[in-house]
């Protein structure tokens, strides 16, 4: 990660709300996409406990909640990836359901093949 970018979110992993730490200008709104994509995707059959998911910068692992939530606790296989410490941390700490990792998402084909990436 370059110095900038990480200087930039190891400031944010200090203020108040998670909307902020990871720069959204609105939790709601933002929230209300991650449930739409999942929606979708679970509509079209494309979402079963069998799917394996990542989530390229994950930050805090909003869409593990999302995906917790919509699928009634049978998350997929889901693999979380950032390339913070600190946001890789805290989805350890928040989410003990999945599995995080401090990974470059250009480092994501070691990890193998996933039905869906977001």
């Amino acid at each position: 990660m370059p110095d900038p970018v990480r200087a930039y979110y190891d400031y944010t992993l200090g203020l108040q709300s998670n909307a902020e730490r990871v720069g959204w200008a609105n939790v709601d709104t933002q929230m209300a996409r991650l449930r739409a994509m999942v929606q979708a995707v679970t509509l079209r059959g494309e979402l079963t406990g069998r799917t394996r998911v990542l989530d390229a910068g994950c930050g805090l692992g909003a869409l593990c909640g999302v995906l917790i939530h919509e699928l009634h606790g049978n998350l997929p296989a889901y693999i979380g990836i950032d390339s913070h410490p600190g946001m890789v941390e805290y989805c350890q700490r928040i989410w003990n359901e999945s599995s995080f990792r401090l990974l470059d998402a250009e480092h994501a084909p070691s990890l193998g093949m996933f039905d869906l990436i977001a």
